[in-house]
């Protein structure tokens, strides 16, 4: 699967603000899902070539482009204005997502019939 441009059952949300390299490897592990979702970018007015890469390198994801920075609260609250898939994933700009992470999230909130799941975040060592 990956990101799809259009309909999915979950979108990812991802705030950010002059990290492109992070965000780069961050949509990279997007792409690798095992379940079709849609990706949507909130950038705070980077000046780093954020949304040149974007439009270069990930034409499938949508773009919210600020003039300025309104800061992460801000950021995620337009990115899910933006969404239209049942389920919201908020991300951060430098998170590195396992293949099936977003599946198992939505595999256990339909399971526990849960309004809200949230991931384990672990270092790159493998340690929580």
């Amino acid at each position: 699967m990956s990101i799809v441009d259009g309909d999915a059952a979950a979108a990812v949300v991802i705030p950010t603000w002059n990290r492109r390299d992070s965000l780069r490897r961050t949509l990279d592990s997007l792409r690798a899902q095992t379940l079709a979702l849609a990706a949507i970018v909130v950038d705070n007015g980077s000046a780093d070539g954020t949304n040149a890469m974007l439009e270069r390198d990930f034409p499938e994801v949508r773009a919210v482009v600020l003039d300025r920075n309104l800061g992460f609260g801000a950021a995620v609250n337009r990115g899910i204005d933006a969404a239209t898939a049942e389920w919201v994933v908020l991300l951060n700009n430098d998170t590195v997502a396992e293949p099936d992470f977003v599946a198992e999230l939505l595999v256990t909130a339909e399971a526990t019939g849960a309004e809200m799941v949230a991931g384990c975040l672990r270092r790159t060592d493998g340690s929580i």
